[in-house]
């Protein structure tokens, strides 16, 4: 018997950045603003994702 691992949580957080940027696309293109970013921030650092 086989038995493959599928590493959900990094399915589904996969998906949730790509409608994240969908979501900020459509945003950025109605308001008119310099940039728009997806970061993650903890307390230390922010880090940008995607900028659009």
């Amino acid at each position: 018997m086989r038995t493959d691992h599928i590493d959900i949580l990094s399915i589904i957080s996969n998906n949730l950045y790509k409608s994240a940027e969908q979501v900020m696309q459509i945003a950025s293109e109605m308001i008119n603003a310099n940039t728009f970013c997806i970061a993650i921030n903890d307390r230390l650092t922010t880090t940008v994702l995607k900028n659009l």
